[in-house]
């Protein structure tokens, strides 16, 4: 009898070998979703950061970066690939504007 699984060595030789690759499959997805969640506590964490230090900077300092204090939260998430970069479009969209061409 050929056996396609031949790393999975079970443990108790009396349960059949589909149980053994459903629990081997199982943890593998399991070991997955753990990663994900890491990384995606890892990103948040990156985001948290950096809104916090944005959020210390003086208003003063924040319109010579060209930021307004409200676009914070929303940078913070742009900058660590949360949300699709808007602020250029928008700035764009209001230079036409000023100049008469995007209505």
């Amino acid at each position: 009898m050929s056996n396609t699984h031949s790393s999975i060595r079970p443990i108790n030789p009396y349960l059949p070998l589909g149980l053994w690759v459903s629990i081997a499959t199982a943890l593998q997805r399991l070991a997955a979703a753990a990663r994900r969640l890491r990384e995606d506590r890892r990103h948040e964490r990156q985001v948290r950061d950096t809104h916090l230090a944005l959020q210390e900077l003086d208003t003063r300092t924040l319109l010579d970066l060209g930021i307004h204090r409200s676009e914070i939260a929303s940078l913070a998430r742009e900058v660590h690939g949360h949300r699709p970069w808007t602020r250029d479009r928008e700035r764009a969209r209001s230079r036409e504007a000023a100049r008469g061409l995007y209505l």
